[in-house]
């Protein structure tokens, strides 16, 4: 279990980061996510499948927690913490009272821009770090436009650990990644740059073409995840359908 978990960690990793306060005013939307639903089959003989993921979003339209209708090991609830600068300092993922998947605290440079994460894997007591499994390290470097562009990540104490990602960006604004074909609407990480920062993913578009769209181009619903290969995901959750609420109090 540990090891399935570990790799389901990993593969996140290349999610989990921090946030500036730079450039809000050009990248975010006037909208904010209330609902992602997530209809998943694993094989056409399976049922469907269905998890919801709840938002609770402070005055500034950034998240404070992320609550599953169905929490398990890889997709438990994730809470988030802010300073008085509306930077991320803490973030917890936790799928019971008694058991935290991670916990990641943020450092930043004078500029306001993440340096630095440490997080504590698999464990109980946030005070006590021994009772986690492991320890990991991010560090990170940005392009000339204040996006991700690198991240050194390595386990604590496990030499050969070491792996680097490398981001870029093409002339539309879009994260550069195979097999991607974007559409012409609005990213829907844009209504939090909380949100694109986790997700590592500053595009100005979508990779993946949705069904519908909202009046403020945000997509609202793409096909059930299965054999939909390119079906797009939020923190390893499937999307299937997303609700937001936007500034002139609609709910699309």
């Amino acid at each position: 279990m540990r090891v399935s978990s570990l790799l389901r960690f990993v593969a996140l990793s290349a999610v989990l980061f921090s946030v500036s306060c730079k450039k809000r005013g050009h990248f975010e939307v006037p909208c904010k996510i209330e609902k992602i639903i997530s209809r998943y089959q694993y094989d056409l003989n399976s049922p469907v499948e269905v998890n919801v993921s709840t938002f609770t979003n402070n005055a500034w339209g950034d998240p404070v927690s992320i609550i599953q209708s169905v929490p398990t090991t890889g997709r438990p609830h994730y809470y988030f913490y802010y300073d008085n600068h509306r930077r991320l300092t803490t973030f917890k993922a936790q799928y019971a009272s008694d058991n935290i998947e991670y916990y990641t605290r943020y450092f930043y440079d004078n500029n306001h821009f993440i340096v630095r994460d440490t997080t504590l894997y698999a464990g109980t007591d946030v005070n006590n770090p021994a009772s986690f499994y492991q320890t990991f390290v991010n560090e990170y470097s940005y392009d000339s436009k204040g996006r991700i562009s690198q991240v050194a990540f390595k386990v604590v104490g496990i030499p050969g650990s070491e792996h680097v990602t490398t981001y870029s960006y093409d002339a539309q604004g879009n994260l550069i990644r195979p097999g991607a074909t974007y559409d012409n609407k609005t990213n829907y990480l844009r209504t939090s740059l909380v949100l694109a920062f986790m997700n590592r993913d500053y595009s100005m578009n979508n990779r993946v073409t949705a069904l519908s769209y909202n009046s403020k181009n945000l997509p609202t619903a793409y096909p059930i995840s299965g054999a939909n290969s390119s079906q797009p995901s939020f923190f390893n959750i499937p999307v299937t359908e997303i609700e937001y609420t936007c500034d002139n109090n609609d709910i699309d």
